[in-house]
């Protein structure tokens, strides 16, 4: 404790692991905002034209997202295009984590051929 300048006062001692989600409350709790980073909106992708449909910029060549920093409407943009078209039989992706409000969470399943539990955007089996 020497190192941080913390002493008996300060510090705690546990008895198994730190619930280190139990922070996330300090993050969103009033005060200390001169401690937060500023907010930044996520910017549109230079790959992606807006004005022609998700699969003819994926024609064009591939296509690079970097999150958080570019926005996630073209993932949004190929999810509702991919519904929408007929000769998409199903549509299978990995979310690694997303934010309780996310506008990818609970999209309904619209679209071509026989849809099956886990194969569209919020199936029986998404953990989302």
């Amino acid at each position: 404790m020497r190192i941080v300048g913390a002493g008996k006062e300060e510090t705690y001692d546990l008895k198994g692991p730190l619930m280190l989600s139990d922070f996330m409350e300090m993050a969103f709790a009033p005060g200390n905002d001169q401690l937060k980073v500023e907010q930044w909106s996520p910017q549109p992708s230079p790959s992606v034209d807006p004005a022609v449909s998700i699969f003819e910029n994926i024609a064009g060549g591939d296509i690079l997202l970097n999150h958080p920093y570019e926005s996630f409407e073209p993932v949004l943009r190929l999810v509702e295009e991919a519904a929408e078209d007929p000769d998409v039989i199903a549509i299978k992706q990995v979310l690694y984590r997303t934010a309780r409000n996310s506008h990818h969470r609970g999209r309904p399943e619209k679209g071509g051929g026989e849809r099956q539990a886990g194969d569209g955007v919020g199936g029986a089996e998404s953990p989302f």
